[in-house]
């Protein structure tokens, strides 16, 4: 029963990330929603303006888009990280009411993290809360760019 336990708690130790975090590009257990994916489109051919409307667009906070041109750490995000060049889908996870995609967004010199938090509103996703970071959270196995 000891070494029963005692190889359990070895193995959590040395797990390299909880397998709900970890998953293959583009096989998680959710969907990328939509909006997520034209507003990443958006921010690559329209800029990060462009993408924070599509983002905001149905959810609570898009009567706030006047304040999408004042919205400056994707400015300076640019200035430190360079241009912004593709992104990589780290994992995704769904429940019935809720979404969360992890996503690693690619820029010239390095790469940011972004955590999307979706709801279901009018039977769409939409924007429930944003994280952004510049280090990794979450466990990946998508490869380095």
């Amino acid at each position: 029963m000891k070494r029963s336990l005692l190889a359990l708690l070895l193995l959590l130790c040395l797990s390299p990330a909880p397998a709900l975090f970890a998953a293959t590009p583009g096989t998680g257990s959710g969907e990328l929603p939509s909006y997520v994916r034209r507003g990443l489109k958006d921010y690559e051919t329209k800029g990060y303006e462009a993408a924070v409307r599509t983002w905001l667009a149905g959810s609570p906070y898009e009567p706030a888009t006047e304040m999408v041109s004042r919205i400056a750490f994707f400015k300076n995000i640019e200035k430190l990280y360079g241009k912004y060049t593709h992104y990589d889908l780290v994992f995704t996870k769904q429940t019935p009411t809720s979404n969360q995609v992890y996503i690693r967004m690619n820029f010239e010199r390095t790469s940011g993290y972004i955590l999307f938090t979706s709801a279901r509103r009018n039977h769409k996703w939409v924007l429930a809360d944003i994280d952004l970071d510049h280090l990794q959270k979450y466990g990946s196995n998508v490869p380095a760019s």
